[in-house]
């Protein structure tokens, strides 16, 4: 250790200039991570509000992928509206009429029969439409 003067003030300068460029490097530091957690509150807040839009659009959407009317299910297309086929109320598979239209719709698999004729089934869904828009 030398006890030369200049040295030891050439020491200090030195010294002083690295605490002021730590300092400057920690203040811009300090400013990097007020805006990164501002921008994390920001992005938060968002997320909330799109979580809150989500859940409230999938309020709206019918939560039931049949609706049972009239002793059979139709089954409700994404993009709305309904298909234009009866479904068995047990099986949920489609239903035919046996022989002619004058008949009522059946299950192929259990033999359950439809609460109207095969020729009503274009009736019938307007009415499901009008009572399950």
């Amino acid at each position: 250790m030398s006890l030369n003067p200049l040295k030891l003030l050439e020491k200090a300068i030195n010294e002083h200039g690295s605490s002021a460029i730590l300092k400057e490097r920690l203040a811009l530091v300090k400013d990097m991570l007020d805006k990164v957690e501002k921008e994390k509150y920001d992005l938060e807040r968002e997320l909330n509000k799109a979580q809150e839009e989500i859940s409230r659009l999938k309020s709206t959407i019918p939560s039931t992928e049949f609706v049972q009317y009239r002793g059979v299910k139709f089954k409700r297309k994404p993009s709305g509206g309904y298909e234009k086929t009866a479904y068995c109320p047990s099986c949920e598979l489609g239903m035919a009429s046996a022989s002619s239209r004058s008949m009522p719709l059946v299950c192929g698999k259990c033999g359950a029969l439809s609460g109207f004729k095969a020729r009503e089934l274009v009736g019938v869904l307007e009415e499901v439409e009008k009572e399950y828009p």
